[in-house]
């Protein structure tokens, strides 16, 4: 991967969470805790707090590639997250705030090591396998994506009363 292509990655990265963000900034109060008559759906604000989780382990993941090249990765339980911590404990704009603050520190780890062979910056996943920097910040990137989407079915759906 060249330089050009390693900074493409982190701009893809960092700034693929504007859409979903900007969708639950225009979502109103009362359609952030509307749960969609599905089975294992969730509400907005809970695809929310799942998204900062799932952040602060991509910001990890990331500074293990980098400082602990080979370092096995801990797979966190989200269904023990969801179900362990309220998603009401913080405002969604806080969360939206601190999701924007952990992407960018994580890019700019990422960024960091820009100079360096990206192949050799990895990590061990224990059900994918290697795990290199560009692939965990194309994960990541995917990641609000596929949120997004749910976040957008749940709005589409939402009926104020």
């Amino acid at each position: 991967m060249d330089t050009a292509e390693k900074t493409n990655c982190i701009k893809t990265f960092k700034d693929a969470i504007e859409p979903l963000l900007a969708a639950v900034q225009a979502t109103p109060g009362a359609a952030l805790d509307f749960r969609p008559p599905l089975a294992d759906a969730w509400t907005i604000r809970e695809h929310l707090a799942h998204f900062l989780h799932a952040d602060i382990f991509a910001c990890t993941r990331i500074g293990l590639c980098i400082a602990q090249p080979g370092a096995t990765l801990f797979v966190w339980d989200e269904a023990a997250w969801n179900r362990s911590i309220d998603p009401k404990s913080i405002s969604a704009d806080q969360t939206i705030e601190a999701i924007r603050h952990i992407r960018a520190v994580a890019a700019a780890l990422a960024q960091g090591a820009i100079g360096q062979d990206w192949d050799s910056l990895f990590a061990q996943h224990p059900k994918r396998g290697k795990l290199t920097l560009a692939a965990v910040l194309d994960i990541y990137r995917d990641h609000a994506d596929f949120h997004l989407k749910y976040i957008q079915r749940n709005q589409a759906a939402f009926r104020p009363a």
